[in-house]
């Protein structure tokens, strides 16, 4: 092989090489990519041998050993027969990871045709490795290839969907069946395919579609943010331009079908422009203005086509009107639909987060007049204190035409409260399955059941017959019994967790029903099936009409709530409080103050951790949080901790709220790291699913003490509702934080100056002009800077204390920013009027240290004197070592100063 290498080298055209006739060709284009003279594969036509299978697999190893090198060599022409293409592949697939060779061989060695006629005759290759099996989401080099398309398409896997933009008609028509055979349910996650890039393809292609087609393919577009973006410099986004473009187009298409979907709904162009051309049938659908009010042609045409009074329709606007000072965002929301009778008068408590989603108001405007009454019944009858019942309105909402015959057959004022419960459990399930049309099979439902386990038993279809028994038991089909399972059941590896949890504070009641349901989905066989079935089938084992992962949710609420630190209160875990209590007084305001002495759960939100500083609407903490016109972004971030994971926040100085009660229905998803809170969930009505679907295995369920397990390895994330749910415990809109947590380095004194002690006791040469200045700055690398101009002072300062000048200005920040903090703590609990717990840093590091048999009396001194002379850098690290008796010899060892200096 050297040789010919050295023999390629001295040529410039294959035709100079001797004797080449008498070469093996598969070793030719060997040494033809190992000495990189791809020049010689121009004009020259090799062919493989084929039965030379040694070789030939060495070829192939060769080749795809760097995708860029083979790029180079089909660029100057390397190219096989359709024979010798089917040989390569096969050799391919005989590696034990195939992927990364298989995408190159597939984008390097086809044009569009070919890969497509490739697909074609492998079909079943590519069903079974990469449709079926799930392998991945798709090779990137099929992501445009037409027949692979077809096929994701057809397998209704919408995680394999991606590329939209690039379909061809033919699968933008497929697609757009799929979408019309989904019904009133989108996933989340084919919402987040609907690019901008896909709009301007729909557009594109739409004289190729019919109107249906269209309004479907339009259907997905949920998220502004992806689809509606500006147009380069221009203050129009793309999406604008295109409904502007495109307008006479659009309203002859919605109607043609009568559906208008959300991207346009939400459109005030393509609201004010039915409007100019008085299509009120379309305008009322849309998003309502709040201009309307202002011309009264415009009202008395909106209450014809809504079929209301003009003057019901001004007392509701100005309803709306004062529901905007608590929701700035509503009038992009709320369909002008929402305020016909039959829905403005539904439950209030439920409307107004209804107006917040137009896909929630979308699916109740396509209720009739018995549905609505049955609905609203519903409403009247559950609130969201005690479960987060948003997935259960959701699934009532989209599958109650179904059961347009039971609802047909009811007399909603003599329903009782058990049918209606009932009545409940049988409509979150889709397509009425048990065929139920009168309140006496309503009844039966349960038998109905297990009779259709037992009569409809498939001796061949395991996961049909999963689907069966699980309905049964909790009412639930298989895809929600494995997203149960997936997330309460497992860890952040997916390793079970069900071990742990036996002896954990979970209930043995909840904790039988995890078992159960990671037996069934685990389930290789029909006959463990029977046995399960046996075993319970005179019982009822889950009876409760709420969707069970949500009253599991409940059930792990209450945990935590039980499990929080409450000042005033024997603590359920720990048993009574050990605590400092005292008072001091704040801008003619008393606070209480409580220090406590023992272990803790604090369930807290550190503010600004998860909004922008241009959000703030005021400097009052307790206006800003309460009163802050945005409710439309509903999930508040906050974290779970004990005294262990004191450092666990990424808070550094900002205002921390803690809450110590939680109402079950407000949590609505976790993780013990870091999950992706801000985004589009937040302003969904049933954004919690969305929320933990779209974080995978970042987001799972874990009992307080499990949560517990990981906090010295960064913190978690408990995502709650913003709004407040238990009216019984105060009035406000919004949840109200329990008490302010201050994070103390100690008590010493020097923690808790105010600004003007520290001014008179130790800054006395500061003026009143740059105390002023100071307190603007926020950060201590700009207080660092800007104390430059009293360098004299303060290096008499340090001379004065035999300290270095730096460590002098040092000092002084490290003081300002601790009584700023400090003011800061006093500041938000008096606005808040609720007490200041201060959680003593330094106590904690002792009590856990003197706790810890991992160290002997002489290491623990070692230890507690490194961590007092530590930086804040090195005090966490030495904190979260020493928390999980880890090895801290590495750390305590001196470390550079870390302070900015100050040139003399």
């Amino acid at each position: 092989m050297d040789e010919l290498i050295n023999r390629l080298n001295k040529i410039s055209n294959l035709s100079e090489l001797e004797n080449i006739a008498s070469i093996n060709p598969n070793e030719l284009l060997i040494a033809i990519r190992k000495s990189g003279k791809y020049d010689l594969l121009k004009d020259n036509n090799i062919r493989l041998n084929i039965e030379d299978k040694e070789t030939l697999k060495e070829l192939v190893n060769v080749l795809f050993k760097d995708g860029d090198e083979l790029y180079f060599m089909v660029r100057n022409g390397l190219h096989f027969t359709n024979e010798e293409l089917e040989v390569i592949f096969k050799i391919i697939l005989e590696k034990e990871n195939y992927n990364r060779d298989l995408c190159e061989f597939l984008s390097d060695f086809f044009d569009k045709e070919g890969l497509n006629n490739f697909v074609t005759k492998h079909e079943d290759f590519f069903i079974e490795n990469y449709i079926e099996k799930h392998k991945s989401l798709s090779l990137s080099s099929l992501e445009t290839c037409d027949k692979y398309v077809e096929l994701t398409i057809k397998s209704g896997n919408i995680d394999l969907f991606s590329a939209l933009d690039k379909y061809s008609l033919d699968n933008l028509k497929l697609l757009s069946n799929f979408i019309k055979n989904l019904g009133n349910y989108i996933p989340y996650n084919l919402y987040y395919q609907g690019s901008e890039e896909y709009v301007q393809h729909i557009f594109t292609m739409k004289d190729g579609l019919n109107p249906d087609e269209v309004v479907s393919l339009l259907s997905i577009l949920d998220e502004k943010r992806i689809y509606d973006r500006k147009n380069k410099n221009s203050d129009e986004t793309t999406f604008y331009i295109l409904v502007k473009n495109n307008i006479d187009y659009l309203i002859d298409i919605v109607t043609k079908t009568n559906l208008i979907p959300k991207c346009l709904l939400e459109s005030p162009l393509f609201r004010d422009e039915c409007i100019k051309r008085n299509r009120f049938d379309l305008a009322t659908k849309c998003i309502l203005s709040p201009e309307i009010i202002k011309d009264e042609r415009l009202v008395n045409e909106y209450c014809k086509e809504l079929n209301i009074e003009p003057k019901d329709f001004y007392e509701r606007n100005k309803w709306m009107l004062d529901y905007y000072e608590k929701n700035n965002d509503i009038y992009n929301t709320v369909l002008a639909s929402s305020l016909k009778d039959n829905l403005f008068s539904l439950n209030k408590e439920h409307f107004e987060r209804f107006i917040n989603d137009i896909r929630v108001q979308m699916l109740i405007s396509k209720l009739n007049d018995k549905e609505i009454k049955v609905f609203s019944k519903i409403l009247d009858n559950y609130s969201y204190d005690e479960y987060d019942i948003t997935l259960m309105i959701t699934s009532i909402l989209k599958n109650i035409s179904s059961y347009s015959e039971l609802i047909n057959s009811i007399d909603i004022d003599s329903l009782s409260d058990q049918d209606l419960k009932d009545l409940i459990s049988v409509i979150v399930l889709p397509n009425n399955e048990y065929n139920i049309k009168t309140i006496e099979e309503l009844k039966k439902y349960d038998f109905l059941k297990k009779l259709s386990f037992v009569d409809s038993f498939e001796t061949n279809d395991l996961n049909k017959n999963k689907d069966k028994l699980l309905k049964a038991i909790f009412n639930i089909d298989l895809k929600e019994a494995k997203y149960i399972e997936y997330k309460y059941c497992h860890g952040n590896y997916n390793d079970s967790i069900l071990d742990n949890l036996k002896n954990s504070e979970l209930p043995p009641q909840i904790f039988k029903y995890l078992v159960l349901i990671n037996k069934i989905v685990e389930c290789d066989n029909n006959n463990d099936l029977v046995d399960i079935f046996n075993a319970i089938k005179e019982q009822k084992l889950y009876d409760c009409e709420i969707p069970l992962e949500q009253y599991l949710r409940s059930q792990y609420t209450e945990l935590y709530s039980k499990s929080l630190f409450r000042i005033d209160e024997r603590n359920e875990v720990y048993g009574p409080k050990d605590n400092v209590i005292k008072q001091i007084n704040f801008n003619g305001k008393d606070i209480k103050i409580c220090i406590p002495r023992v272990k803790f759960n604090l369930f807290l939100h550190c503010v600004g951790s998860c909004s922008l500083a241009s959000e703030v609407s005021d400097s009052n903490y307790r206006n800003d949080w309460l009163d802050r016109p945005q409710i439309q972004d509903h999930f508040v971030a906050c974290s779970y901790i004990n005294e262990k994971g004191i450092y666990s926040l990424v808070s550094w100085g900002s205002i921390i709220l803690g809450f110590d009660t939680l109402d079950n229905g407000s949590i609505l998803g976790m993780g013990n790291t870091d999950i992706d809170s801000i985004g589009s969930y937040g302003r969904t009505y049933d954004g919690s699913r969305e929320l933990q679907e779209a974080n995978g295995n970042r987001a799972r369920f874990f009992v307080p003490s499990e949560m517990l397990k990981t906090i010295n390895n960064g913190y978690n994330e408990i995502v709650v509702e913003r709004r407040n749910n238990d009216k019984y415990k105060n009035s406000e809109f919004k949840r109200k934080p329990d008490y302010i947590i201050m994070m103390s380095d100690s008590l010493e004194p020097e923690n808790f100056n105010t600004m003007e002690t520290l001014y008179s006791n130790h800054l006395p040469f500061i003026t009143d002009e740059d105390k002023k200045e100071i307190e603007q700055l926020g950060e201590s690398r700009k207080i660092k800077k800007f104390l430059v101009k009293y360098k004299e002072q303060i290096a008499g300062k340090a001379i004065e204390q035999g300290k270095a000048l730096d460590d002098m200005a040092n000092i002084y920040v490290d003081l300002i920013m601790k009584a700023k903090y400090f003011e800061d703590c006093m500041k938000a609990a008096s606005e808040f009027d609720i007490p200041l717990v201060i959680i003593d840093k330094t106590y904690y590091f002792n009590k856990i240290l003197d706790e810890s048999t991992a160290y002997g009396d002489e290491t623990k001194k070692d230890i507690m004197d490194s961590y007092l002379k530590a930086d804040k850098y090195q005090r966490k690290a030495i904190f979260n070592a020493v928390a999980k008796n880890e090895d801290v010899s590495k750390i305590i060892k001196p470390t550079q100063n870390r302070g900015f200096t100050i040139s003399v």
